[in-house]
C-alpha cells in the first residue's frame, strides 16, 4: 500500500514546517519525506496542516478482540503504563513471583509488600543494576493502607476509609533510601499527592538515575467528581483536592515530574456496576491517550510541547506507527466513540480537544491504514 500524506505538521520541532510524507513498504525513516521515482500513491491524505507524530499508540480503532491481542502495547512503561499489569497469581506463594513483569529492559514491581519483603526488595535493585535493566515501581508499594478515600472531607462525608498522604510519603521516602543506596535506574509511578513533590524535590538534588510519573487520571479529575459514590471515579491512589492536582501540575513545570502515563486499566461495564467497595479501580482510557494530553496542556496552560515530552511523544517521525491528529476538534467522549470494550469510564461525556483523524501501523512490513473522518 502506497500513502501520500499532504499538509502535514511536526509535533515538535519546527511546529510551523508543513511536509508531504511518502509511505510504502520499503519506507524508512531516511527517506520518509522524500518522493521516490515514479510515484503513485494508493491513498492520498491531506492532513490540512494537522499534526502527525509517533512514538504514541492509538487505541481507539480496535475491537475488543484486537485490544485484547493489542495489551503488550499497554503494559510497556511509558506512555501506556497501567495501573494493572497482568501476572500469574498462581504461579508461586511468595510476592515476588507474584510482583514482578519481566522484560528484556524493565523489570514493573505492582503489588503492596510489607516490611518483611525488603531484603528481596534490595536483591530485586541490585540484580536490575547487575543486568542494567530499569525498575519500575508503584511509590505506594509500601502503603498498608487500601482505604477507598483520601484524607479529605469529602471522604469523610462519604464514610469513605482514608489512604492518607503520609502514607504515599512514607512509602516513597522508604523507596527512595533504597534507591539511593543500591543506585540503580528505577522509575516511580502512581505519585499522587503533593506532599511528595517535597521528597522529590530533594532527592533530585543529588540522584538523577530515578524519574517519576504521574497518572494523567490524576491530574484532570479531583476528589469533588466522587459525587454520591460514583464507581467510576473509584482509583488506588485515590483522587484527592483540586489544590493537589494544581501542586502536581507545577510539579510538571518544575521538572519534578518526568512522565505522564495513561494509567488505563481493562474496565468494563460489570466493573463499576456494583458497590463502591466492591467496584474495581481504575479506568478506561488508553484509547483517548492523545487527547487527554491536550485537554491537559489546555486546561493547566502547560506547554503543549512539555507535555507531549512527559508522554514519551517523539521528536522524530517513525514509519511503522503514525498518527494524524486534529488538534481543533472538540467533542464529547462517549463509549459509541470507539471500538473497543471501554464503554463506560471516568471521561464519559468529558470534553475533549483534539481528536485522531488517521492512524497508520506497519505490520508485517505491510501499511495499515485506519481512518475516522
Amino acid at each position: 500500500m502506497k500513502i501520500q500524506i499532504n499538509n502535514a505538521k511536526s509535533i515538535s520541532g519546527q511546529i510551523n514546517e508543513v511536509f508531504n510524507l511518502y509511505l510504502s513498504d520499503n519506507t524508512t525513516n531516511e527517506n520518509i519525506k522524500n518522493i521516490p521515482d515514479n510515484w503513485q500513491a494508493d491513498t492520498i491524505i491531506d492532513a490540512q496542516n494537522n499534526y502527525v507524530f509517533s512514538n504514541v499508540t492509538d487505541l481507539s480503532f480496535l475491537s475488543n478482540e484486537e485490544f485484547a491481542i493489542e495489551k503488550p502495547i499497554l503494559q510497556q512503561a511509558g506512555n501506556y503504563l497501567t495501573s494493572n499489569i497482568s501476572y500469574n497469581k498462581n504461579s508461586d506463594k511468595s510476592w515476588l513471583a507474584n510482583n514482578q513483569q519481566h522484560s528484556d529492559n524493565h523489570i514493573v514491581l505492582h503489588n503492596k509488600i510489607t516490611s518483611q519483603d525488603l531484603p528481596s526488595f534490595i536483591n530485586i535493585l541490585n540484580y536490575a543494576k547487575s543486568c542494567n535493566k530499569i525498575v519500575y515501581i508503584n511509590a505506594n508499594i509500601l502503603n498498608p493502607s487500601n482505604m477507598l478515600g483520601d484524607d479529605s472531607h469529602i471522604s469523610i462525608r462519604l464514610g469513605l476509609g482514608q489512604n492518607l498522604s503520609c502514607y504515599e510519603t512514607s512509602s516513597l521516602f522508604t523507596i527512595l533510601s533504597l534507591i539511593n543506596y543500591v543506585k540503580c535506574n528505577c522509575f516511580i509511578y502512581d505519585i499522587s499527592c503533593n506532599e511528595s513533590l517535597d521528597i522529590i524535590y530533594k532527592f533530585k538534588k543529588n540522584n538523577d538515575q530515578v524519574k517519576f510519573g504521574l497518572n494523567i487520571h490524576h491530574l484532570l479529575l479531583s476528589n469533588n467528581d466522587l459525587g454520591f459514590f460514583d464507581t467510576k471515579y473509584k482509583f488506588n491512589p485515590p483522587l484527592r483536592s483540586l489544590a493537589n492536582q494544581q501542586l502536581l501540575v507545577q510539579g510538571i513545570n518544575n521538572n519534578l515530574i518526568d512522565f505522564v502515563y495513561s494509567g488505563h486499566s481493562m474496565i468494563n461495564l460489570y466493573d463499576k456496576q456494583v458497590p463502591f467497595a466492591q467496584a474495581k479501580s481504575g479506568s478506561g482510557s488508553g484509547e483517548i491517550f492523545i487527547p487527554l494530553l491536550f485537554k491537559l496542556a489546555d486546561l493547566h496552560h502547560i506547554n503543549l510541547e512539555k507535555v507531549l515530552q512527559c508522554a514519551n511523544i517523539s521528536t522524530c517521525l517513525d514509519v511503522n506507527n503514525l498518527v494524524i491528529f486534529n488538534p481543533n476538534c472538540e467533542w464529547q467522549f462517549t463509549g459509541k466513540n470507539i471500538n473497543s470494550q471501554s464503554k463506560i469510564n471516568c471521561f464519559n461525556k468529558y470534553p475533549l480537544i483534539g481528536k485522531v483523524e488517521h492512524t497508520i501501523l506497519k505490520q508485517n512490513n505491510k501499511f495499515n491504514l485506519y481512518s475516522y473522518v
